[in-house]
C-alpha cells in the first residue's frame, strides 16, 4: 500500500471488482497477490492478454493498429509497448509497419495528461491512414491548458524521435 499511495488506481480496482470477482462490494484491502492474480488469469487472462505478437491474421485482413504510450505513464511501463511493438516486428516481420505504428509521447501520463503534449486526434490519423493507405510516420500532439493549445510537438513513429533543430519556439 505504501508504494501505491493512499489508494490503488481505480481502473485496477474496478477490473478486480467487476471482472475478476464479479462483486460490486469487493474491497481492494482484501487483495491477495497469489490468489487474486491466479483468479484474474483464469477469468480474464485471454480476454485482456495483449502479449501475443502474432497479428498476421489482423494484418492479412487489412487491419490498422495505431499504438501510443506516454513516456511518463506511472501505471504501465512505456517499455511494455516498446517491447510489444518489437516482438510484433520479430513475429510478423518489418512489413508490419504498413499495418502497425507505435508513437511514444514525451511527458504524457497514463492515456493522457502530464506535462507534455498529450492530445492527438487519433481518429483523424486512423481515417487518413485507412482512406489514403499512407502509413503515418509523424503526427502532431498538442498540450491544452485552460482550453488553449500552448504547445505542440511532432511525434515520430517509433523508433524515430523528433529533435529540435534550434530555430523557432520550442512550443511550436
Amino acid at each position: 500500500r505504501g508504494m501505491i499511495g493512499v489508494e490503488p488506481m481505480s481502473l485496477a480496482v474496478d477490473i478486480f471488482r467487476y471482472f475478476v470477482h464479479k462483486d460490486q462490494a469487493w474491497d481492494y484491502e482484501s487483495f491477495d497477490v497469489e490468489s487474486d492474480v491466479n483468479l484474474a488469469s483464469q477469468v480474464i487472462g485471454e480476454t485482456l492478454d495483449a502479449n501475443n505478437p502474432d497479428i498476421r491474421e489482423f494484418v492479412a485482413n487489412g487491419g490498422k493498429l495505431l499504438v501510443y504510450h506516454g513516456w511518463a505513464d506511472p501505471g504501465i511501463s512505456p517499455f511494455n509497448s516498446v517491447r510489444y511493438y518489437e516482438s510484433v516486428q520479430d513475429s510478423v516481420g518489418p512489413s508490419v509497419g504498413s499495418s502497425m505504428q507505435l508513437f511514444m509521447v514525451p511527458g504524457m501520463g497514463h492515456c493522457g495528461g502530464g506535462e507534455g503534449p498529450a492530445t492527438v486526434d487519433t481518429i483523424a490519423v486512423m481515417d487518413q491512414w485507412v482512406q489514403t493507405g499512407e502509413t503515418p510516420d509523424r503526427i502532431v500532439a498538442s498540450r491544452i491548458r485552460n482550453g488553449e493549445v500552448d504547445r505542440t510537438r511532432p511525434l515520430c513513429a517509433f523508433p524515430a524521435v523528433a529533435v529540435y533543430d534550434g530555430s523557432g519556439s520550442t512550443d511550436n
